[in-house]
C-alpha cells in the first residue's frame, strides 16, 4: 500500500496546472520589483543601511504573506468536500483522518510554499550587501516557514469544524488574528490600565510577530530564549490544530440529529437574526413588492448591525489612541492609517458578501431554478445590488463623512503644503466609490465563473485592491530607475507630490474601469449561460494567442 496515498494524488494533480508554475513567477517578479524600488529610492544611503531597510521591509512583506496563506488556502479545502457530499466517500476506504488532512493540506498548500521559496532568495540578496548576518537570514527564513505553517493549520481545523467556506475563512482569520494581534494588544491595553512596566510574556509569546522582532540581530542577543520559546509554541499550537482536524474529520462529515437543547438554540439564533414568524412574514411582503432577489439575498437582518459592531469596535480603539497619546494621536499620518484600515475592511467586506450569494446558489444548482422563472438577469443583478446597499451604504457615506472630516482637521497640521493634503484625500474618496462600484460587477462575475466563493473572492480583490498598488510600484520603480541613470537632473526628478498621487488616481481608476466595465457587459450577455453550465477549466493564454495550440504536457516520470 502507498503511504499516504492522497499526498500523491494530489502532487500529481498540481504538477499539471498552470497555476503551480505562475504563482512562484509571479510573486518572485512582485518582490524582485519591491526590491529594485527600496534598492533605488535609498541609493544615497550606505550599502549596509540600504540592505537592512530592504530586508526589513521585504519580511513584513512575506511575513503577512505566510501569516494570511491559510485563509485562502487551506480554510475551504474539507468544507467543499462536506459541502460536495464526497468527505464520506473517502472514509468508506480504509484512509484514515491523518490521510485525507494530510492530503489536503498538502494539495491546497503546495502552491503557498512555492510562493515562499520564491521570495526566500531575493531575502537573501541583503545578506549579500553585507548589512545582514548569516544567522540573522536563516532566523527569518525558519520564522517564515514556522508563520505559514501555523497558518495552515489554522485553515485546516477551521475547515475541519465548519462547512461553510465563509464561516471557515472568517473562523481561520479569527484564530490568527486572534493569537497574533489581539492577544497582544489586549496585553497592551492591560499594561496601560494597571500601569505595568513590561509587557507579561504571556501576552507576546505566542504571537508570530513576536518571533519575527526578535529574530532580528538588535533584539535576538538580549532575548534569545524568547525567541526560541515563541517559535517553539508556535509550532506546536501547529501541529495541535492539525492532530485535532486529523480527530474532527472523520466524525464531521455525518449529519447527526439535533438534541433539544441544539434546537432551542437554534431557534433562539433565528428569531435573532431573522425575527420570528410575524416579522419575517412582513418583511418577506415588503422586500417581494422591491425585488425578489433582493429579499433572497437580504433575509438577514444581523448583516448590517455586523458592519455597524466592527466599525465601533475600531472607533474605540481609535478613541483609546487618542485618549492615551493625545495631540500625537491627530498628527496627518494617523488619519492616513486610519482612513486605508476602514477603507480596507469595509471594500474586503463588501467583496465577500458580494460574492457569497450567487457562488453559494450556484453551486447548489439554486441559480438554475431561479434562471427558469420569470425573473430576469437585470432583476438578478440590482436585487443583488439592493442588497449590499441596505448593507454598506451607511457604512459607505459615514466612511466619506469621516474621511472628509480628516481632510479638514489636517488642514492645520499642514500649512505648507494644503493643497497636497486636499488632493490626497479628494483622490482617495473618488477611488474608494470606483473601487466599490468595480468590485460589485467584477466579484458577481467572479462568484459565477470560480469554484466557490474564497476563490471568486481573492481574485477580484486582487484585480481591483491590490493590483493598482502593483502597477504604482512598477511605476515608482521605473522612475526611480530613470533617475538613477540621469543623475539628479534626470528625468522624471520633477515631480512633485501631487504627480505622483495623480498618477496613483489614474491608475486606480484605469484598472478598475477595464476590470469593472469588462464584468458588467460579460453580466449582461453571458449570465444564463455560464450560470447554467458546469465549472471548465479556463482557457491558456497560450490558446487564445495562437488557437488551437497548446501548452507542453509534463508528464510523470
Amino acid at each position: 500500500m502507498t503511504l499516504l496515498p492522497i499526498v500523491e494524488r494530489e502532487l500529481r494533480v498540481a504538477s499539471r496546472q498552470r497555476g503551480t508554475y505562475w504563482l512562484r513567477s509571479g510573486v518572485a517578479l512582485a518582490v524582485i520589483g519591491i526590491g529594485m524600488f527600496i534598492f533605488l529610492a535609498g541609493r544615497r544611503q550606505s550599502p549596509a543601511q540600504v540592505s537592512l531597510l530592504m530586508f526589513i521591509w521585504l519580511t513584513v512583506i512575506a511575513g503577512l504573506f505566510c501569516l494570511f496563506s491559510g485563509a485562502r488556502a487551506t480554510a475551504d479545502c474539507l468544507s467543499e468536500e462536506k459541502r460536495d457530499g464526497t468527505l464520506g466517500l473517502l472514509f468508506l476506504t480504509d484512509l484514515r483522518g491523518f490521510d485525507v488532512v494530510a492530503g489536503k493540506l498538502v494539495a491546497s498548500s503546495l502552491n503557498t510554499f512555492y510562493g515562499l521559496l520564491a521570495i526566500l532568495p531575493m531575502l537573501a540578496i541583503p545578506l549579500l550587501m553585507g548589512g545582514v548576518g548569516f544567522a540573522e537570514f536563516w532566523r527569518i527564513g525558519i520564522v517564515l516557514l514556522n508563520t505559514m505553517f501555523f497558518s495552515l493549520a489554522a485553515g485546516m481545523i477551521a475547515s475541519a469544524v465548519t462547512k461553510s467556506a465563509r464561516n471557515a475563512a472568517g473562523l481561520c482569520m479569527a484564530i490568527v488574528l486572534g493569537i497574533a494581534g489581539l492577544l497582544p494588544l489586549t496585553g497592551a491595553i492591560l499594561a496601560g490600565i494597571y500601569n505595568w512596566r513590561t509587557l507579561p510574556e504571556l501576552f507576546l509569546i505566542p504571537s508570530p510577530g513576536t518571533a519575527f522582532a526578535y529574530a532580528f540581530d538588535m533584539n535576538y542577543k538580549s532575548h534569545a530564549e524568547e525567541f526560541m520559546l515563541s517559535l517553539i509554541l508556535i509550532h506546536g499550537l501547529s501541529w495541535a490544530f492539525l492532530i485535532a482536524a486529523c480527530l474532527i474529520v472523520p466524525r464531521s462529515w455525518q449529519d447527526k440529529a439535533a438534541t433539544v437543547t441544539q434546537l432551542r438554540w437554534r431557534d433562539r439564533w433565528l428569531r435573532w437574526s431573522l425575527g420570528d414568524s410575524t416579522e419575517r412574514a412582513q418583511y418577506r411582503a415588503r422586500l417581494l413588492d422591491v425585488n425578489a432577489f433582493y429579499w433572497l439575498a437580504s433575509r438577514s437582518r444581523i448583516k448590517p448591525a455586523l458592519v455597524w459592531a466592527v466599525i465601533a469596535v475600531l472607533g474605540c480603539g481609535w478613541l483609546w489612541g487618542w485618549m492615551k497619546w493625545g495631540r500625537d494621536w491627530t498628527e496627518p499620518h494617523c488619519f492616513i492609517v486610519t482612513a486605508l484600515l476602514l477603507n480596507t475592511i469595509l471594500k474586503g467586506w463588501f467583496a465577500a458578501e458580494a460574492c457569497a450569494q450567487l457562488a453559494e446558489d450556484r453551486r447548489i444548482g439554486a441559480l438554475e431554478l431561479l434562471l427558469s422563472t420569470p425573473l430576469d438577469v437585470r432583476s438578478v443583478l440590482h436585487g443583488q445590488f439592493l442588497a449590499l446597499c441596505r448593507q454598506f451604504l451607511w457604512p459607505l457615506v459615514f466612511a466619506v463623512t469621516l474621511e472628509f472630516t480628516f481632510l479638514v482637521a489636517g488642514l492645520g497640521r499642514t500649512h505648507s503644503e494644503r493643497g497636497l493634503w486636499i488632493f490626497v484625500w479628494i483622490s482617495g474618496l473618488i477611488v474608494l466609490v470606483a473601487d466599490f462600484w468595480a468590485l460589485f460587477y467584477v466579484c458577481l462575475w467572479k462568484s459565477l465563473t470560480a469554484r466557490n466563493a474564497n476563490r471568486a473572492n481573492s481574485a477580484a480583490v486582487v484585480q481591483i485592491m491590490s493590483l493598482p498598488w502593483i502597477l504604482y510600484v512598477v511605476f515608482l520603480v521605473l522612475l526611480a530607475t530613470m533617475q538613477f541613470a540621469g543623475g539628479p537632473g534626470g528625468r522624471g526628478s520633477n515631480m512633485d507630490g501631487i504627480a505622483f498621487v495623480f498618477v496613483w488616481l489614474l491608475i486606480s481608476l484605469i484598472v478598475g474601469a477595464t476590470f469593472g466595465f469588462r464584468a458588467k457587459l460579460k453580466l449582461e450577455s453571458e449570465f444564463r449561460q455560464v450560470a447554467t453550465t458546469r465549472y471548465t477549466q479556463p482557457v491558456s493564454i497560450w490558446t487564445k494567442l495562437f488557437g488551437t495550440g497548446q501548452p507542453p504536457v509534463i508528464r510523470d516520470s
